[in-house]
């Protein structure tokens, strides 16, 4: 993969070009903190080269500051590596979508997922099978998806992140709809305060299946913002991490 100039890509820009293909957009901020190198300076200006190459464009929305989607060029380096584009112009899932994909990012870097895969990528790909119907005309898909070895058994683990109390009978829609999604072994919420959490449970012992009780775990959002992969590595074997440059 090169620039128009005909310079290799760095690995950390090719990087950066995978996670909007699985998230649909990219903040700044994230470009700073995970995927840039050098000084304060060097990154804004590798922001603003990437935008100028047309590899990132700002977001369509014109009040929507500092976040970007792929761009013409970019795009097409994605098709050269086979990497198929999520899209995400809803303002008001930007900053949700960013968070998930991050923490998703840091559990692969960790080495202690194998596999992800963005609530944007489920759709994109049409994979009904995890569609969860809350009620007649409204669905809703896992907001992501990951493998990982557990005690020497690969499961299939969902995110649900919750940026604020949905209140319980959301929840209870939602964990009846998981009643039927069997290829799902755990699901983890991510809570923002304790009312979530007993909004989630008190869905729970309404509907009281122990198999899907015994599914559920919780993550506090602040938790997985900073550091998701300490609350797996207890539990979860961890193996070499791979460098960022390689996470392609």
């Amino acid at each position: 993969m090169k620039y128009k100039n005909g310079r290799g890509l760095t690995p950390d820009t090719v990087a950066a070009i995978r996670f909007v293909t699985k998230v649909g957009v990219m903040t700044k901020a994230t470009w700073y903190a995970h995927f840039a190198r050098g000084s304060i300076r060097w990154r804004q200006m590798q922001w603003k080269f990437l935008i100028d190459s047309k590899i990132f464009r700002p977001h369509p929305c014109s009040v929507i500051e500092d976040v970007v989607a792929l761009g013409p060029y970019g795009k097409k380096l994605a098709r050269e590596r086979g990497l198929k584009e999520s899209v995400s112009f809803n303002t008001r899932e930007i900053h949700h979508d960013v968070r998930v994909g991050v923490g998703l990012w840091k559990l692969e870097q960790a080495g202690i997922i194998k596999k992800w895969i963005h609530q944007k990528e489920i759709k994109r790909h049409g994979m009904d099978f995890f569609k969860l119907q809350l009620r007649k005309k409204l669905f809703k898909y896992p907001d992501g998806l990951f493998l990982i070895d557990y005690h020497g058994k690969e499961e299939l683990i969902a995110i649900e992140f919750e940026e604020n109390n949905q209140g319980y009978f959301r929840y209870l829609s939602m964990l009846r709809a998981y009643l039927g999604v069997t290829k799902v072994q755990r699901i983890y919420f991510i809570i923002p305060t304790k009312g979530t959490k007993k909004s989630v449970q008190r869905a729970m012992n309404k509907i009281r299946d122990g198999t899907l009780v015994k599914k559920i775990d919780f993550i506090d959002a602040v938790a997985w913002n900073s550091s998701p992969e300490d609350h797996f590595k207890s539990s979860v074997p961890v193996s070499v991490p791979r460098a960022q440059t390689s996470a392609v």
